[in-house]
């Protein structure tokens, strides 16, 4: 199980968080990183914990990339992480890289 993470202040200003208020996204966020913590006691040896930040600043992505892969398929070849790396350049989804209440 992947168990991803962001900085709270960037999760609560950007995507659906946006829409509710502070005080209750923060909690919600609290509660879900609770919920992370004692699945990852519970399974310690099935969870990799993953932070958005680290996957998204270019000094750490590639050693992230790779934490993953190798967490997910036991490792990947360099081309496998420059085609992961790759991805990474572009967003995904109906909005990506949706703006943030910051952006607006």
């Amino acid at each position: 199980f992947i168990l991803h993470q962001r900085n709270h202040e960037d999760v609560y200003t950007s995507g659906f968080w946006q829409k509710l208020p502070t005080e209750e996204a923060l909690r919600s966020i609290e509660r879900v990183e609770a919920l992370q913590d004692a699945f990852d006691a519970a399974v310690p040896q099935q969870v990799l914990r993953t932070r958005y930040e680290a996957l998204t600043d270019r000094a750490l992505q590639r050693a992230s990339l790779d934490r993953l892969a190798t967490f997910v398929t036991g490792g990947a070849p360099d081309s496998v992480l420059d085609e992961m790396t790759a991805a990474m350049e572009h967003g995904f989804g109906p909005r990506p890289f949706g703006r943030s209440k910051a952006d607006r």
